[in-house]
């Protein structure tokens, strides 16, 4: 480690100051000096979502605001951290921060603090040409959407016309449904598309997709050539020591433990069950163990004993060779025959992924990652970093822990860049709250730094190993480990929790919470020190989940009762979360049913409301009018709509829905409406979609204005349509 580092790595806990100490490092860099002022074009910092991204901006923009305006710079804990670590006297970091803030509002747009994918999103279309995108494309960020569209093409091309991709098809499903896996053939395949984005999908080797059909066939035969063989010969083998026993007329309780002794093995093996060879099998096969049972031995003489006990020995021993020698490779072989039309398939959807982008301009948020790695992995184009590379000579990068393994390598040359040529990088991150697995997120590389976790073994070693070096030489270690936001009774059962389970954890999941690295001066402290006053509570209930599947909704609502009417807080003062997003809608449900409102993501969603699933079901009825489900849908959500004493109960409905559906019955009798015919008109004279809509609004009688839900549907509508 150098005496002065410029690869800095914090460790923040929940709590401990994280964006504080980020706005600050940012602000030291660009108020030293006047000239320095400048540096804030020369700094990126990157975080996870949005909101992330917005608040870091409206921080080090807050800090700057705050010590221009304040009377005293020491009087903000900002302005005293800053004249203390960068030497400067009050009127002279005052001066400095309003020069920053006017060279930022000038040039807004080199104010680089932006999410991840965002900054991936500007490399690739600055390189979109290079990378192979088409040069205007839409970014899908939807794993179900893209998966969805990939499904919808490959389905239309099952026919005779492609009995390859049709083979390949009818093997997937044949597969799921003999591994008892839903038998929804459209959702098997989606789900697997979806894996496929994933970056944990595109790092297996890709060497072994089947692209053709030729080549599948070839890899079949290849395969079965290498099982077939050993099949035979182990069916042939213990054949013949079952062949022995009926020989010489022997029964199972003849045997040495009967069924579950040395015969157990070999029966296995005869009908192509391949596991470890038994204990007793092998004491028999090495000449350890006597065949033969107590009751055998007084019916049999010994001459017969021994002379079939020679045999048997003799055929185990040649059969427990023969099996430890080639059980290996056939059990890997085997797996692959089982895989064979998953690769070949997984070329198949490549493919139209492929296409997808090409002829759609469509491109899955995963894809920039995979292809700026593969332009990366050849290190003859370095061109895609060397603009940036002279731009950025300091980077941030917040929330570490939740970085995949491939976003963090494609950083890893800007950082490089940066460490060689005097600039700096720092990265901020807390392994206790990893909680974007699904994006490929690695908690285990903020365990690792500064080696870098997944080093390539490729082409690209020798590179990476420098990379990792100057991390290294560069590295210092920040322990941020006292918690400012919560009271001293949270934190203290948070460390009595923490330091009692981490005990029950693996070795390598523990150091994500406490974890020694004295080569590195790494000190990860599971427990936290306390800022504030000894107040808040934590309190801790079990049940029974199997019996009593209710009990948590009625019990959050005594709670909340206590809190608000003895305690003196108010709704807005109360957060419930959930693990699940049902069990968060069932407890929403609960509370409003027994009159406590509650905001939460379901009851902001247009589909929360029955006005607009009303429109919504009438339009899908209008298009198909004999579909029961349709005209249930546009029945039921009346009913919610208009009828105040309406409690949900569809058994009164059933007689319409089917009559409607029939065409005995107008729909515009069963709503109750005057004309018989005016869906239909509604219908014939709307010109879009949005006339439509409004025309449904007359009909049903619907307030568009005060109706936030209808209003921003329609809004949704008139942008789709323009």
């Amino acid at each position: 480690m150098t005496q002065s580092a410029h690869f800095q790595v914090f460790q923040a806990s929940a709590g401990a100051g994280k964006t504080y100490t980020i706005v600050k490092e940012y602000l030291k860099l660009c108020l030293q000096s006047e000239a320095q002022t400048d540096n804030f074009r020369h700094i990126l910092a990157i975080t996870f979502t949005n909101a992330a991204a917005n608040e870091m901006k409206a921080k080090i923009v807050g800090q700057l605001r705050d010590i221009i305006d304040s009377d005293d710079t020491a009087q903000t804990s900002m302005g005293v951290d800053l004249m203390k670590e960068l030497g400067l006297a009050s009127d002279q970091l005052k001066n400095n921060a309003r020069r920053l803030m006017t060279r930022i509002i000038h040039d807004y747009s080199s104010f680089c603090v932006s999410t991840i994918d965002a900054f991936v999103q500007r490399l690739s279309r600055t390189f979109a040409h290079d990378l192979g995108l088409p040069g205007q494309y839409a970014v899908s960020v939807d794993d179900e959407e893209v998966a969805q569209a990939v499904t919808e093409n490959i389905g239309q091309q099952i026919s005779s016309d492609n009995p390859f991709l049709t083979r390949l098809l009818a093997d997937f499903y044949e597969n799921a449904f003999n591994n008892q896996r839903s038998t929804d053939a459209r959702r098997n395949l989606t789900e697997f598309v979806a894996k496929l984005l994933k970056e944990k999908a595109y790092q297996k080797d890709e060497s072994n997709l089947v692209m053709d059909e030729q080549g599948y066939n070839e890899a079949a035969t290849f395969i079965e050539d290498k099982t077939i063989g050993f099949e035979r010969q182990m069916h042939t083998m213990a054949a013949r020591i079952l062949g022995l026993t009926k020989e010489n007329g022997l029964s199972s309780e003849d045997l040495a433990y009967g069924k579950n002794g040395f015969i157990s093995f070999v029966n296995k093996v005869e009908k192509g069950k391949y596991e470890p060879v038994s204990q007793r099998f092998a004491a028999l096969a090495d000449g350890n163990a006597k065949w033969y049972s107590t009751a055998a031995a007084k019916r049999i003489p010994d001459a017969e004993l021994e002379r079939i006990g020679h045999e048997l020995v003799t055929a185990a021993a040649e059969l427990k060779a023969a099996y430890e020698k080639g059980v290996g490779a056939y059990l890997f072989y085997d797996g692959q025959r089982n895989l064979l039309y998953l690769y070949a398939l997984r070329a198949q959807i490549k493919h139209e992924l492929e296409l997808l982008a090409n002829e759609e301009e469509v491109v899955h948020i995963s894809e920039f990652n995979k292809l700026l790695q593969r332009v990366l992995g050849d290190f003859t184009v370095p061109f895609v970093y060397e603009r940036l590379g002279e731009l950025f000579r300091h980077l941030f990068v917040d929330e570490f822990q939740d970085t995949s393994v491939m976003q963090w390598h494609n950083l890893l040359p800007l950082v490089d860049n940066a460490l060689s040529t005097g600039g700096t990088a720092m990265v901020v991150g807390d392994g206790k709250q990893s909680i974007y697995r699904f994006r490929s997120g690695e908690v285990g590389q903020i365990v690792d730094l500064p080696m870098i976790y997944g080093l390539p073994n490729d082409e690209r070693e020798a590179v990476f190993s420098q990379y990792q070096r100057n991390l290294v030489d560069n590295f210092e270690f920040h322990d941020l480990g006292t918690n400012y936001r919560s009271f001293s009774n949270v934190i203290a059962f948070n460390n009595d929790f923490f330091t009692n389970a981490v005990e029950s954890l693996s070795e390598t999941s523990r150091k994500v919470y406490a974890d020694t690295n004295e080569a590195f001066g790494k000190v990860v402290s599971i427990t936290q020190k306390a800022n504030k006053k000894e107040e808040g509570c934590v309190e801790v209930e079990l049940y029974d989940a199997e019996n009593q599947r209710d009990y948590p909704l009625g019990r959050v609502r005594e709670i909340i009762v206590d809190l608000t009417e003895n305690h003196g807080y108010g709704y807005g003062d109360i957060t419930v979360l959930t693990r699940k997003k049902e069990f968060g809608s069932a407890i929403a449900n609960h509370l409003n049913d027994n009159g406590i409102p509650v905001v939460s993501q379901v009851s902001v969603l247009l589909s929360a409301s029955d006005k607009v699933q009303l429109l919504v079901s009438t339009m899908q009825y209008l298009i198909n009018r004999g579909d029961e489900v349709a005209v249930a849908q546009v029945l039921y959500f009346s009913e919610c709509s208009h009828n105040t004493a309406f409690q949900g109960d569809v058994t009164c409905l059933f007689d319409k829905v089917k009559a409607v559906a029939a065409g005995e019955l107008a729909m515009e009798s069963a709503l109750g409406l005057a004309d018989d015919a005016a869906l239909a008109k509604a219908m014939a004279k709307a010109t879009n979609l949005y006339d439509l809509c409004l025309a449904l609004l007359r009909i049903y009688g619907l307030d568009s204005i005060r109706d936030a839900f209808v209003n921003y549907f329609l809004d949704e509508v008139f942008k789709w349509q323009s």
